[in-house]
């Protein structure tokens, strides 16, 4: 049975935030000190749920398009790469899913066609070589998936890399620009040392958020 992709799309603080992050390019007699929680920062801001529903889609595009092909199984390899290009495509237009729907059309149809001819006895010879093309499909398809399910998978991780990295630098930038404003010296992890009046988690999702106007 295939395994369904995965992607984790929570997010973690950096290990290099997770202890303390001084202000650099500020200096005052008296040191200010506050505390965030990044992970609280990113989560609820409009990159973070930007970034979840990113990722989400491309894990039930990829999972979907697996589940169908095994499922639906008499599906022509040029179908089956047709069907990928067109579903994993981000910002898919009208003309692409309406071709979707005509490939499924064109399965379906074949699907049906295979199952009646499976059930017909005295196949002609013209009947007999569809039933095999048929069989030949199915195995392709069989073939293929396993292979698809890796690049997949490759897909899905590189992909949480790369919007992991944007938002920890994003982050890093806003909370930064919030104590450098406001005067910090140093500001702590919320998870580490919990116990500060001033926090900057609020603060810092704002900063983020008017970041990305």
């Amino acid at each position: 049975m295939k395994k369904r992709l995965t992607s984790n799309l929570g997010w973690a603080v950096a290990a290099a935030l997770a202890c303390a992050l001084f202000i650099s390019g500020f200096a005052q007699e008296q040191p200010k000190e506050g505390v965030v929680n990044l992970g609280l920062a990113i989560k609820d801001s409009k990159l973070g749920l930007s970034n979840t529903d990113r990722l989400r889609n491309a894990i039930q595009s990829r999972d979907g398009l697996l589940q169908y092909i095994q499922t639906e199984q008499i599906v022509t390899p040029n179908q089956a790469n047709e069907l990928k290009e067109l579903e994993l495509k981000e910002g898919a237009d009208d003309a692409d899913k309406a071709r979707v729907e005509v490939i499924k059309g064109e399965i379906t149809a074949a699907v049906k066609e295979f199952t009646d001819l499976s059930t017909k006895g005295n196949l002609t010879a013209e009947e007999q070589a569809k039933v095999t093309a048929y069989s030949g499909s199915i195995e392709a398809m069989r073939a293929l998936l396993p292979g698809w399910q890796q690049e997949f998978q490759s897909d899905l991780n590189a992909l949480q890399t790369a919007v992991r990295q944007e938002e920890s630098d994003a982050v890093k930038a806003a909370l930064e620009k919030v104590a450098k404003d406001e005067g910090y010296t140093l500001v702590h992890d919320s998870t580490v040392v919990p116990f500060c009046v001033n926090d900057l988690t609020e603060k810092t999702k704002k900063a983020l958020d008017d970041a990305q106007k």
